[in-house]
């Protein structure tokens, strides 16, 4: 058996970047079955789409151009999921894409055209190769910055923290004079709101444990959990797990949503709300970063 090399899209994918026991060597596996079932819909559906014999050159054209690009937006899409954010990884993932756009620019050479000028389709390659290049370099160097901006943010409070936690204490234990404090009031109502807090708190921890099967480094600021492809298998996993969506978008109180009634993770991202998706997503995912430096500090 003939082992792929760099000289095909097979060959690029074909070493996984993790070793066999990190958690992120299956996720690339599952990357690259992901990248081969994208391209065989996609080459199915431009099948259905390809012009009869007699059209236009120009709309041959177009058409064989167009797929060529098509296939690059699925495979770039796909080194994206392998790329760790750091600037130096985002680099390496931009000359992946040169070595790319040569991998698809030569497949497209070789082929038999017939009476298609070759010349054309070439030089047309060329500039809508480099548009997309451009396009998928800027796409990950936002998620490195944006990953770099949270992990600041993040240290900004957890050094505010501290200093607010104990002005909290401070003023629990603390009471006016002349003014006792009933213990067992005090008691009966941390209890309820505890027992809420910790409701919640499972809620939360669920939804931040659905989105680590698809973006692992969401603790550390990734936000690839919000590409399309990875926030569908999200949706499709809170459903299927029965976490329930919030109650006011079940009975459209939200002013968004202008009237209409979501049933669950999924439908709200058919309708089009995937920003009320990811506002929600983001605050649980918040939620349980602050849970967990509150219990780290307390250990």
């Amino acid at each position: 058996m003939v082992r792929p090399d760099d000289s095909t899209w097979e060959g690029m994918f074909a070493k996984n970047p993790f070793s066999k026991d990190d958690p992120r060597h299956d996720e690339a596996v599952d990357d690259l079955l992901r990248v081969k079932e994208h391209l065989d819909l996609f080459d199915s559906g431009a099948l259905d789409k390809r012009p009869p014999e007699e059209a236009p050159v120009e709309q041959h054209v177009a058409y064989l151009v167009g797929h060529v690009v098509g296939r690059f937006d699925i495979l770039a899409c796909g080194l994206s999921n392998r790329v760790p954010l750091t600037h130096q990884k985002a680099l390496e993932y931009e000359q992946a894409l040169d070595k790319l756009a040569m991998v698809m620019l030569t497949h497209a050479d070789s082929l038999r055209l017939n009476a298609l000028p070759k010349e054309t389709i070439i030089r047309e390659l060329k500039v809508q190769l480099e548009c997309r290049r451009k396009y998928w370099i800027g796409q990950v160097l936002k998620q490195v910055r944006e990953a770099r901006e949270a992990t600041r943010a993040q240290r900004a409070r957890d050094a505010v923290s501290p200093q607010a936690d104990a002005s909290h204490t401070l003023a629990s234990i603390e009471s006016p004079k002349g003014h006792e404090i009933n213990p067992a009031s005090q008691i009966d109502h941390s209890v309820v709101r505890r027992h809420g807090f910790e409701a919640e708190m499972d809620r939360h921890n669920s939804i931040a444990s659905i989105v680590g099967r698809h973006d692992s480094y969401w603790e550390n600021g990734s936000t690839r959990w919000r590409n399309d492809s990875n926030l569908k298998g999200i949706c499709t996993d809170l459903d299927q797990s029965e976490i329930d969506i919030p109650k006011n978008w079940k009975t459209a109180k939200t002013p968004s949503l202008t009237g209409l009634r979501l049933k669950g993770w999924g439908d709200a991202l058919e309708l089009g709300c995937k920003k009320l998706i990811t506002d929600q997503i983001r605050y649980s995912l918040e939620m349980v970063r602050k849970k967990t430096t509150s219990s780290s500090r307390e250990g």
